[in-house]
């Protein structure tokens, strides 16, 4: 990945991976509610590690802004579906 010595495109991804994020988390709790929290974990993680890979290759501006919207979508995910997951699978017990 190139040395980027833009700070205003720097700031506005950061601004855009925040909002990204905040939308992610309604999306991954909506999906984990409609098809399951398993598969909504397979999802993410082949989504997390297709970002990974791609941010190697992420060589101009426009590519950066699609990881950095990759990065935000994917941020909030866990978190999202850990309280979920844990209920689904230990039991409210042992969950909470």
């Amino acid at each position: 990945m190139p040395i980027i010595n833009d700070d205003h495109f720097l700031s506005y991804s950061i601004m855009l991976c925040s909002l990204v994020a905040i939308g992610g988390a309604f999306i991954w709790g909506c999906l984990g509610d409609m098809k399951g929290i398993a598969f909504t974990i397979l999802i993410l993680s082949i989504l997390d590690f297709g970002s990974k890979i791609f941010g190697d290759f992420a060589m101009s501006k426009s590519m950066i802004l699609v990881m950095v919207v990759l990065i935000g979508l994917i941020s909030k995910s866990m978190t999202t579906l850990a309280g979920p997951g844990f209920v689904e699978y230990f039991g409210l017990k042992v969950g909470t």
